[in-house]
């Protein structure tokens, strides 16, 4: 039976422990035990004595670091928010939050104090307090998503859990293909390639022609073509390379009729997005999130979201982490068993997430939200405006999200690569020279994309973001115009 009592070693909190305790279930049996406890009677571990409260980060905020306090000056409020943020002044102008996101430097700074915890006697750590920890991180998570912690699991990252759940789906039908539409994030086919021995089943969405009914239609047909049925379907939530959002609820049901699981890759949806976990809200049978992005977290954590009206236990069973280690005991071991220790790596940046969910609700998650959002209109505004373009997705920017793919002048395309004596160099490569070309002549850190024979941005807005940052990309920009010229590559 396990008990709670109090650690000989000064620092460390209580943990669990047993007569038996060189059993290492018991470990497992702790954080199985801690997420099945009712969210509204669980008590978290206190922090041991080398780390703050779990509040105090958030406390000590600024005033004007909060977006809607409109008595601050704005460039003093700008500075607030900026300084909130790892990302260092001295590279420029950064509008790439989309690609590895920004650590919150409150976050960066428990991170640390739990390296420097867990080093200060890691076998204390790692044997006797780590999994409680981990419990407690979990239902601090699946609370700001509404989720059950039975439900939702910590992973390293999203590609983790994607590669889990593409196994699974070979395991369970064997030859049929995984559907992803044309616009999937880039490593999604090749898990699904490798894990199968099958070509994935791509739905090409021809852009801009995002109407939900459309999309729908779109993927509708496709599997009524296709030989066999999809195995199961990845979709993106928001998608990396071109921002654009998927009708998820109609793609649900979809995939519902034909009876294919779909899987939703939302890396970009923690905090971005108005996520909510629950069957009613979310129609998926899983969900994949990452939350070092908008969450704004260390990077080293994400997590996996099984539906629990849509996903059977024997779905459950069939899922197993890319890497197998203690916490795998047979086909009923449970997500939380399996997924919990994949071996010895930092679990700092898991530890940090009670103290994420702390820092957002206190800046205020809707007043964030709206603000990346207002901000991201603005910018897509400003850009379209100046360079007389567009929006790859409209209905997405105007609707609320923090990423947008802004069409580049049609003249820019006109600029030729020289390499080697050749100036036939493809378009896909002078979107890779235009982006570094914006970096190191104008310090504006920004992906450039190439689709169909045009060139796009792939603009970030976070909350210490300012209209300044893509005035000065539509500047740049603009200095190319005037004349057509080469990029040589030496």
């Amino acid at each position: 039976m396990l008990r709670r009592c109090s650690t000989a070693l000064a620092g460390f909190a209580p943990v669990a422990w047993s007569s038996s305790w060189a059993h290492p279930q018991l470990r497992y049996a702790e954080l199985d035990a801690i997420v099945s406890q009712d969210p509204a009677s669980h008590t978290p571990m206190p922090p041991p004595p080398s780390l703050p409260p779990v509040d105090e980060p958030a406390a000590a905020l600024p005033d004007s670091a909060h977006p809607l306090r409109r008595f601050a000056p704005p460039d003093e409020a700008a500075a607030a928010l900026r300084s909130l943020f790892c990302i260092d002044s001295k590279w420029g102008t950064f509008i790439n939050h989309g690609a590895f996101g920004g650590v919150a430097t409150p976050l960066a700074k428990v991170a640390a104090a739990w390296e420097a915890h867990a080093s200060s006697q890691p076998l204390a750590f790692f044997d006797r307090e780590l999994f409680g920890r981990l419990g407690d991180a979990t239902h601090a998570l699946a609370s700001f998503v509404g989720a059950s912690p039975q439900d939702l699991v910590l992973v390293p990252n999203p590609t983790t859990a994607i590669n889990a759940l593409a196994a699974a789906t070979a395991s369970a039908s064997p030859g049929a293909p995984i559907l992803v539409l044309s616009s999937v994030y880039a490593s999604t086919p090749k898990i699904a390639r490798a894990l199968t021995g099958t070509e994935p089943l791509v739905v090409d969405i021809p852009l801009p022609s995002l109407h939900p009914s459309f999309v729908a239609a779109a993927v509708s047909a496709a599997m009524d073509a296709a030989p066999t049925r999809p195995a199961a379907a990845i979709i993106d939530h928001v998608a990396s390379n071109s921002a654009l959002v998927a009708p998820l609820d109609e793609l649900a049901a979809v995939f519902a009729r034909h009876d294919v699981p779909l899987v939703v890759d939302g890396a970009h949806g923690l905090l971005a997005q108005d996520l909510t976990l629950t069957p009613d809200a979310c129609l998926s049978h899983w969900y994949v999130g990452s939350c070092h992005k908008w969450f704004s977290a260390p990077r080293g954590v994400g997590f996996l979201w099984a539906n629990p009206e849509r996903v059977s236990e024997e779905a459950r069973d069939a899922v197993l982490p890319p890497v197998i280690s203690h916490g795998y005991t047979g086909p009923q071991a449970t997500l939380h068993a399996k997924f919990g220790w994949d071996g010895t790596r930092s679990y700092a940046p898991a530890l940090t997430l009670p103290y994420a969910v702390a820092l957002w609700e206190a800046l205020g998650v809707d007043a964030v939200r709206q603000h990346m959002h207002g901000l991201l209109r603005a910018a897509s505004e400003l850009l379209s405006a100046e360079w007389g373009t567009g929006v790859l997705d409209p209905p997405a920017v105007h609707n609320g999200t923090s990423l947008a793919t802004v069409e580049l002048p049609q003249a820019v395309v006109g600029h030729k690569v020289v390499t080697g004596g050749r100036d036939d160099v493809p378009i896909g490569v002078l979107a890779d020279v235009l982006q570094d070309w914006l970096f190191h002549e104008h310090n504006i850190e920004v992906p450039v994309k190439s689709r169909d024979g045009k060139l796009y941005v792939r603009i970030s807005a976070h909350i210490y973001n300012t209209m300044d940052d893509y005035t000065r990309l539509a500047s740049a920009v603009r200095t190319l115009l005037p004349s057509i010229h080469a990029f040589r590559l030496q």
